[in-house]
């Protein structure tokens, strides 16, 4: 992955890499990518734009929003007419070739491709050398063909790779927990906690662009880990992480930090659950010990499946939700 880090800094990099993303990881790049569209330009990801289908032609082709011209102007491409429809996939019901068939870069990591990709999504937030030279902004462009300039605004490769890395990574961990390969996991997070971390933590406090990666994705999978092993009674498992995690030590000595504070894991669980995790955690903790306070569902997703990643996975049903691809068809006449 090192030989990635200047697709950020190039769009011709990118594009020479593009492939690898879009073969190795298609549901989620497409998947994120029109999330995005419909975050930026104003549509909600379960609503779908306003579509004309059926009938005379009448609507004529001006005033258009962004995404309508996008979505207009590549119409016969099989992932975005309306006939192309995504399934919801429940992670569960997948085999292990089939998770190889959905998820080809995610059903392939280990401890060590985890740690490269989150060192990839680590070179986004690094600021430039030379800051009276700012980035490029390279643009997510696709091998489909695709044509993206009418939304271009919306994919900067900066913002939303990371995004697609994180989701990535969590769908690795969850693959290497259902199948028993938690010392990935472990060797994965070894690299962020413990003795034998990579970056500059204490004594010298982290980076920016390690504590965007300590937060928005070491600590969750933490806590991601906690609430998989809660749920099947796996107190070996909940026993080493939480070993780990309080091996973590204060980023300075002005501020105290732990990577899975009792209070905020319980409060979530007891609110949103999953219940399962919630009955099986609280023998751990001795009665006032305690501190349930009110959490958001908002909160909680975050604290669990990390900020603005699998915002639509469900975690009791471990099923993921993905954007349809059709909603954005839209025809029109002139």
């Amino acid at each position: 992955m090192s030989q990635m880090k200047g697709i950020y800094a190039s769009q011709t990099a990118w594009d020479t890499y593009s492939s690898f993303w879009f073969d190795l990881a298609p549901l989620d790049m497409w998947d994120y990518i029109l999330q995005a569209l419909g975050d930026r330009f104003g549509s909600s990801s379960n609503t779908p734009l306003p579509t004309i289908r059926g009938g005379p032609l009448t609507a004529p082709c001006t005033n258009l929003t962004s995404i309508e011209r996008f979505a207009l102007y590549n119409r016969k491409h099989p992932l975005i007419q309306g006939t192309n429809r995504r399934m919801n996939l429940v992670l569960q019901s997948l085999d292990a070739p089939q998770m190889a068939l959905y998820f080809p870069l995610a059903h392939q990591l280990n401890g060590e491709g985890m740690f490269q990709l989150v060192q990839l999504l680590q070179y986004a937030t690094e600021t430039p050398v030379n800051s009276d030279s700012p980035m490029p902004d390279v643009v997510l462009t696709n091998p489909q063909d695709i044509d993206v300039a009418m939304v271009a605004s919306a994919l900067s490769l900066r913002a939303r790779l990371p995004v697609i890395i994180i989701r990535t990574v969590y769908i690795g961990v969850w693959d290497l927990y259902r199948e028993g390969e938690t010392a990935e996991i472990f060797r994965f997070l070894r690299r962020y906690i413990g003795p034998h971390r990579v970056a500059d933590v204490p004594p010298s406090p982290p980076s920016i662009a390690l504590k965007i990666v300590l937060h928005d994705v070491v600590f969750p999978i933490l806590r991601f880990l906690v609430v998989l092993a809660a749920q099947d009674h796996r107190n070996e498992i909940i026993d080493a992480v939480l070993d780990l995690a309080s091996a973590y030590p204060n980023p300075t000595s002005q501020e105290s930090f732990t990577p899975i504070d009792h209070n905020d894991l319980m409060s979530c669980l007891n609110t949103w659950g999953p219940d399962v995790a919630f009955l099986s955690l609280r023998p751990r903790w001795p009665k006032g010990a305690l501190k349930m306070h009110s959490v958001t569902g908002e909160f909680c997703r975050s604290y669990i499946l990390g900020r603005s990643t699998l915002q639509r996975f469900d975690l009791v049903m471990q099923r993921w939700y993905y954007v349809d691809m059709g909603i954005y068809s839209k025809q029109c006449v002139g």
